[in-house]
């Protein structure tokens, strides 16, 4: 049970019980069950009716409209949602597990698929359309808005450029090194993750060779990619449980300042337990970010001060995919087993656990280090302290300041450990 420093004087109820808490507030107290500190948490995001029937691959928000969410997956699907209304709108079945998808603009997606085939969504008629294929599986889609031009990554070591527009959609293939596992892109700069932890940086208007050409800073596979908002570089996470922030300027002082961390770590029963960091997000405004592991759990970082903001309630299975709205007012999470332990895993669970949940965000995501929240109605003020205490993992201090006039000026310290530099 979390203890909180109650004011001078005060003495802690004696009928609360083991799984409830006193929170103070000048003179003030507020009392609740566990119970109700898990409603609250819940009533911040709604899960997805008709999610997909096999484990989910990829959720990609639209660039344009907050509401709408794409959701692939590897029961041959990619399903289009109005987040808001909490409806399917379409459903394209597609002829093998589908690896990944985007939206091009507000009416047109894309998917890539282990069947090898590049196809568009019409997201009004709900008509596919083949562009082309690989030779093997399409791993990675990313869209250069800057160019209007789609780009695959394949298991075939090669980049495809499409132009849907053309008579002949492919534009230009361009042969790599290794296989393509992960790319992002932000402005003109593509970013490509591949076998062997290699890694090419692309000027996307000059295609001929690589910007860059780098190692990964982390030992292990690279399991995830997200390029920051800003433009300024990218975060990368791997099979063990590491973080590693990067920068695009190849001078030594900005390079001095790339780090890495362990994350999606649990230590039971002296036992150090390490998931894999499925999927990485930047926030599109505040350029925080969040990360994803087959822990379940879903964190909050700011890289620039290197701490954890918050961390949310544990999901029900791992959690494969995440991404954030064009307005940053939502988060997408996919769930369900990303088969890491095989078949044993899968026992473990006690069955498969397919869901989609879309959560809303808020301060959690601005990156401060002290959050200051103005809170007019008590109500709020029991739900701001409930949120904060559901999101921690280890005990937080939390300070109730000013309570004067139904107004209270909550000050909290940055949730969770500290980033540990490597």
């Amino acid at each position: 049970m979390a203890n909180f420093p109650l004011p001078a004087g005060q003495k802690p109820s004696p009928a609360i019980g083991s799984w409830d808490v006193r929170i103070s507030a000048g003179g003030a107290g507020l009392e609740f069950s566990a119970s109700a500190l898990l409603s609250l948490c819940m009533a911040d995001q709604v899960e997805l009716s008709s999610p997909p029937f096999d484990s989910v691959s990829q959720v990609r928000f639209s660039p344009t409209n907050p509401d709408h969410l794409l959701v692939s997956a590897w029961d041959t699907t990619v399903r289009f949602y109005d987040v808001a209304t909490n409806e399917q709108k379409a459903k394209f079945d597609h002829r093998a597990a589908v690896l990944s998808c985007l939206f091009g603009d507000s009416t047109h997606a894309y998917s890539g698929c282990l069947d090898t085939g590049v196809r568009e969504l019409d997201l009004t008629t709900e008509r596919v359309t083949s562009l082309g294929q690989h030779s093997n599986s399409v791993s990675a889609l990313s869209y250069a808005r800057e160019i209007n031009t789609l780009i695959s990554g394949s298991w075939d070591q090669s980049l495809r450029f499409w132009d849907p527009r053309a008579p002949k959609a492919e534009v230009s293939n361009h042969t790599l090194p290794e296989r393509v596992y992960h790319m992002d892109i932000v402005n003109n700069t593509l970013v490509v993750s591949m076998a062997s932890r290699l890694f090419h940086i692309y000027d996307v208007r000059r295609m001929s060779e690589p910007a860059q050409t780098r190692e990964s800073s982390l030992k292990f596979m690279t399991r995830s990619l997200a390029c920051m908002a800003d433009g300024q570089g990218y975060a990368i996470g791997s099979v063990e449980g590491r973080i590693g922030v990067e920068y695009f300027d190849p001078s030594p002082q900005i390079q001095d300042k790339k780090y890495a961390f362990k994350c999606h770590r649990q230590n039971i029963e002296d036992v150090d337990h390490v998931w894999p960091v499925n999927a990485l997000a930047f926030h599109p405004v505040h350029n925080t970010f969040a990360s994803a592991g087959s822990d379940g759990t879903v964190s909050i970082w700011d890289h620039k001060v290197k701490k954890r903001l918050r961390q949310y309630p544990k999901y029900a299975s791992a959690i494969p995919s995440i991404a954030f709205n064009c307005d940053g007012t939502r988060l997408a999470v996919g769930v369900s087993y990303t088969w890491d332990e095989g078949e044993e895993g899968l026992k473990k669970e006690g069955g498969t656990v397919r869901a989609v949940w879309v959560r809303k965000v808020g301060d959690e995501v601005k990156g401060d280090r002290l959050m200051e929240n103005t809170i007019e109605r008590r109500d709020d003020v029991l739900h701001f302290a409930l949120m904060n205490l559901a999101h921690t993992i280890s005990a937080p201090t939390i300070w109730f300041n000013n309570f004067t006039k139904r107004e209270l000026t909550v000050e909290h310290t940055a949730l969770g450990a500290q980033m540990s530099t490597m």
